[in-house]
């Protein structure tokens, strides 16, 4: 059986690590397994080349970005690739071009339109493992892209579509730091973790916050109806089950973004401007004369080197609620509204709201009690 598995950049984030997965790939092997393995940067590799990157230029053009940032990936599926072969397993390691992961003609945030990967399944029929390169890809004008930030999930979940499209019975496992999906990040706060959620929760809780998993991944598998696992690298468990479930309505999940609220006087260029850089715009309110933004904490170092008058609040955080049925939830919504919120929105499915950092412990505490 095919078992596409991804390593995420805290798997690979050294030489122990590396090593460690190595081991994991192993183990797969002699469970009978022919692991297809995708990986990340290692560490915050990424991060770094992009801080490099605008120290040297405030706008430095998106195809030599593409250019730049597409290296992580490459130095770890090439370390990967040597750790294997050294404990006796055959490997080879591909660039996404390599192995035909052929998107669209955008740089920084491409959609991936086919998926060949020829190479990969030589790999297989000569039992060797291929290591591809997550988050890239080769445009149809044969220039290199880039996915997106978390882009190697949607590489890996992608292969593993394809994959089982030709052979069938093909599954997906995705590894990373922590050990499945929880109702809210068990680096912040200790909570509770799902056995098995179901697509439409996990699009919601990664869309707004939820570092496990890269939303567009996850509709991806949702589309083609193609369920995969969460695991991680460094403890065993049972992880989490991700697939077409029903849900208790009961069932609710707490993720929080660190956001900037930003004021700015309104012109015709300004949506253009962030959609064209990959700037997502988490609230837009447009006033009179004037509009109100709220985007990534992450993002406003870009933002502000394409515009130069605005006015910007920090220390502000962007929490939804995710379940079902929070529409009709007054013991929820008592809790939310004794704090000075902004920007309260409500659906069935989630509910989201602005609020101060000192705030967010204590309405996390209040939100997370029975």
């Amino acid at each position: 059986m095919i078992l596409v598995m991804k390593f995420g950049g805290s798997s690979v984030a050294n030489k122990e690590r590396i090593l460690n997965v190595a081991n994991i790939i192993k183990g797969k092997i002699i469970e009978g397994y022919k692991p297809v393995v995708v990986v990340s940067a290692m560490g915050k590799t990424t991060d770094n080349l992009l801080n490099l990157a605008y120290e040297i230029s405030k706008n430095p053009p998106k195809r030599e970005l593409d250019m730049l940032i597409s290296v992580g990936e490459r130095i770890s599926m090439a370390l990967l690739s040597i750790a294997l072969n050294d404990i006796g397993i055959p490997s080879r390691s591909f660039t996404g071009s390599q192995v035909g992961i052929i998107t669209e003609n955008r740089f920084n945030n491409a959609r991936i339109m086919e998926v060949k990967l020829n190479r990969v399944i030589d790999c297989l029929n000569n039992n060797e493992v291929p290591i591809v390169a997550g988050f890239q890809g080769v445009s149809i004008e044969k220039e290199i892209t880039t996915l997106g930030r978390g882009g190697s999930d949607l590489t890996a979940i992608a292969i593993a579509i394809e994959l089982n499209k030709r052979f069938g019975n093909v599954k997906c496992e995705i590894w990373t730091d922590v050990d499945g999906v929880y109702a809210t990040d068990p680096r912040i706060k200790k909570s509770y973790k799902f056995d098995k959620i179901n697509f439409d929760m996990l699009i919601e809780m990664a869309s707004f916050g939820a570092k496990v998993m890269h939303s567009r991944a996850v509709s991806l598998s949702a589309k083609f109806n193609f369920p995969f696992h969460i695991y991680s690298s460094f403890e065993k468990g049972g992880g989490t089950m991700v697939g077409d479930f029903l849900e208790s309505p009961k069932i609710k999940s707490i993720t929080q973004m660190d956001v900037v609220l930003i004021k700015m006087k309104h012109n015709d260029e300004i949506l253009k401007k962030l959609t064209s850089n990959n700037i997502q715009i988490v609230l837009f309110q447009k006033l009179s004369n004037s509009i109100i933004l709220v985007i990534k904490q992450s993002d406003f170092n870009q933002f502000r080197n394409l515009f130069e008058s605005f006015e910007s609040y920090h220390d502000k955080k962007f929490i939804s609620v995710i379940g079902y049925g929070l529409i009709n939830s007054p013991e929820i919504h008592s809790k939310i509204i004794k704090y000075p919120i902004e920007f309260l929105t409500i659906s069935d499915l989630r509910i989201s709201f602005l609020i101060d950092n000192s705030f967010f412990e204590n309405i996390l505490d209040e939100l997370t009690s029975n």
